[in-house]
């Protein structure tokens, strides 16, 4: 089969785009004057069509938020379009069970063996059998198996089931239109393709490049649309039988060079080999397990189907949980898997006139550098590339545009700690303790904030009694991390016996919430009062209140008596759902006179406020005008309970009237007919002045002439 491909894959593009990027052949948007937070310049990609911004906006001592937006004008771009064929190892070995720790026969016998009976005094078969529980047992096959609890001998799931599941996984996750083919491979000279993997039955030897021959001869797999991006993935549990990986077929050699790409898996199996066979920004991957083949999967997943890959950097890392809702005109959704975001279009249409936008933040790690000193152009994260198509009705030119990195600015500090029990050191001073000090408050917790309750020295037990800060001998009450360097930190201690009071939560602690240890309070005498801590509040959560979990105490009015042991007090979050309030309209027959009107969702115990749909007075539908006449009784403003608010306002149809002009003599009588207005809705104007032309009237040979009215308006 001959591919024309005429575009450059994508995984390549971002290859050499890092590379360009690092030896400055492209020119990057000048750096903003500002020191922090630095905010690089928008950067326009070459067709014009496309503007890239990207900002980062310090948020914290360590911490900054980044913006993403891209801007796509009158030329529709579209995501790229896949075809993607699975070429699976269908061997005799893939039957073997995925758990590759159970493949070392003794260490499965003695490993199982303790865990299971936890005897080592026994042989493992032998025994195991004798005392009725739940064995594992491993054949020469491979094939792993145990015993249920009925004593029946079961097969653990194979990596062949397991391959099959996550290859399902991964197809049901690719954007709708996707291309996709499935070959199996197995015995020499015999490779087939199918629709499904549920009949295929694992026999034989590995001969890989056999199936990978028939994915790209085979006529429902890959096609000679020049639009689509061309994707093979291989796997196998073990080496090609023949030693064949492809490096002389002209076929598998015509497929990479026309810009195919090869992702290669090495399921319970490593192989340099495999390494060797991937193309165009195709990577190998090795799973020792299930688990990670699922992983690698739900990886590749991500990386085929984004258009926005945005990976982040090694000092620099995503803090989870931080993405803002995009506010894309794009639909779309964001995905994080190993440190990178992937930014996916939920449809494969082509857009034009429209933008992709959202922010998430990002935190220095382990790896930054905190030596003391102006830590400048720290990218805040690596090179984030937009991934496009435009079609010329022939072929979908691919195309890669870069946004700028914006960097980062941050200055390291040092303070002197130091531990005494009155002028005698008890423990060797700290000569330096980093702070970051070009931003208010400290950004992570340092030694001198960290109390060490018992110190033993020359074997005497010493107490913490207090903290001192001085600045040039005079005491302060903290440390001014702008200029760390100038205070000295002194935790005294004495040998008099003291307790604590620690602060804990249990349960899961959401992201934000002020730190527990904060209130903890060292030194503390017996017999002494001691107040509890007030409760933490923290937007979305309800905090259960502080309870005393370690200590013979009893909290009256919140204090409570220090006794001769260490007090821990304990509390946990719980997270307030949102919910909605809904206002409906309708008419006496419960009939929908407009669309609801429904509030931004609410955290349960926050306070809503709707009470301006009361000015919703009247409603006009079809020509008809409803009144307001009745509601259910439910409060416009509250506090948000469990299951939101639902209110229905009820409106009936005004009442209409006519205006009716009657002609008559002085006795009486009709002259002509009556002069009759539409109905019309009580409150609403009328004009019948029409009618005060009419001052004559002929009947019957007489003419009346008019003398009066009832004084009734005309209008």
């Amino acid at each position: 089969m001959k591919f024309c491909c005429k575009f450059k894959s994508k995984r390549l593009l971002a290859m050499l785009l890092c590379v360009v990027l690092v030896f400055g052949t492209i020119a990057l948007p000048a750096k903003a004057e500002a020191a922090d937070p630095l905010k690089p310049e928008d950067k326009v990609y070459e067709d014009g069509n496309i503007i890239l911004h990207k900002q980062g906006e310090r948020i914290a001592a360590d911490e900054w938020k980044v913006n993403v937006r891209a801007e796509i004008k009158d030329s529709p771009v579209e995501p790229p379009k896949l075809e993607v064929v699975f070429v699976l190892d269908a061997s005799l070995t893939m039957k073997a069970c995925a758990e590759e720790a159970l493949h070392a026969t003794s260490y499965h016998y003695h490993y199982w063996c303790n865990l299971i009976c936890g005897n080592t005094s026994h042989t493992h078969v032998n025994t195991c059998y004798d005392c009725g529980l739940k064995e594992q047992y491993h054949r020469a096959n491979g094939v792993c198996t145990y015993k249920d609890d009925n004593g029946v001998e079961q097969e653990y799931v194979s990596r062949f089931t397991i391959a099959k599941q996550v290859i399902n996984k991964m197809v049901d996750n690719l954007p709708e239109g996707t291309h996709v083919g499935r070959v199996a491979f197995n015995i020499q000279n015999f490779a087939e393709y199918v629709e499904d993997y549920d009949d295929v039955i694992p026999t034989g030897q590995t001969y890989m490049m056999d199936g990978v021959r028939l994915a790209l001869e085979h006529e429902k797999c890959f096609t000679d649309d020049p639009t689509t991006e061309k994707i093979m993935i291989i796997v196998t549990d073990g080496a090609a039988s023949d030693n064949d990986y492809g490096e002389t077929d002209q076929a598998f050699k015509e497929f990479k060079e026309a810009g195919g790409i090869v992702y290669t898996v090495g399921f319970n199996h490593t192989d340099e080999n495999l390494t060797k066979m991937v193309a165009n920004g195709g990577t190998y991957n090795r799973a020792a397990d299930g688990a990670e083949l699922e992983h690698t999967f739900d990886h590749l997943t991500a990386e085929l189907t984004a258009m926005l890959v945005d990976p982040m950097g090694t000092t620099v890392g995503f803090e989870k949980g931080t993405i803002e809702s995009p506010t894309s005109s794009v639909p779309g959704e964001i995905t994080y898997v190993d440190n990178t975001l992937f930014w996916n279009p939920t449809d494969t249409n082509s857009i034009a006139n429209s933008y992709i936008e959202y922010s998430y933040t990002v935190k220095l790690n382990e790896n930054a550098n905190f030596d003391a000193g102006i830590h400048k152009d720290v990218p805040l994260n690596n090179p984030t590339s937009l991934l496009y198509g435009i079609n010329n009705g022939e072929s979908t030119d691919m195309k890669e545009a870069a946004f700028p990195i914006p960097h980062a600015t941050y200055a390291i500090s040092t303070v002197q700690v130091n531990w005494k029990v009155g002028n005698q050191d008890i423990k060797t001073p700290a000569d330096v303790e980093s702070v970051i000090c070009d931003y208010t408050g400290a950004a992570f917790e340092t030694d001198y904030q960290t109390i060490t309750p018992v110190i033993n020295y020359n074997g005497t037990d010493y107490y913490y009694d207090k903290t001192v800060i001085t600045k040039d001998g005079v005491e302060v009450d903290a440390v001014d991390v702008e200029e760390a360097s100038a205070y000295v930190v002194t935790h005294q201690y004495s040998e008099r016996k003291t307790y604590q009071v620690n602060y804990e939560y249990t349960g899961t602690v959401p992201e934000g919430a002020p730190s527990a240890a904060d209130n903890d309070i060292y030194g503390v005498e017996p017999g002494t009062t001691v107040p509890v801590a007030e409760n933490p509040s923290l937007a979305g959560y309800v905090f259960s209140g502080w309870t005393v979990s370690e200590g013979d105490v009893s909290v009256e009015n919140r204090t409570f008596t220090m006794p001769e042991e260490n007090v821990k007090l304990v509390g946990s979050w719980e997270e307030l759902r949102g919910y909605n309030v809904v206002v409906n309209y309708v008419d006496t027959e419960g009939n929908e006179l407009k669309s609801s009107t429904v509030s931004e969702e609410i955290n349960v115990g926050n306070s809503y406020d709707v009470s301006s749909v009361m000015d919703v007075t009247s409603i006009t539908k079809d020509g008809v005008i409803y009144d307001f006449v009745s509601d259910d009784n439910a409060e416009y403003t509250g506090t948000m309970p469990e299951g939101g608010v639902e209110i229905t306002r009820v409106y009936a149809e005004r009442a209409k009237a006519t205006v009716t002009v009657k002609y008559v003599d002085e006795d009486g009588n009709p002259l002509q007919g009556q002069t009759v207005s539409e109905q019309i809705y009580v409150g609403s104007p009328y004009d019948v002045s029409d009618a005060e032309d009419v001052v004559t009237i002929n009947k019957d040979g007489k003419i009346y002439d008019f003398v009066s009215d009832s004084e009734a308006d005309y209008t």
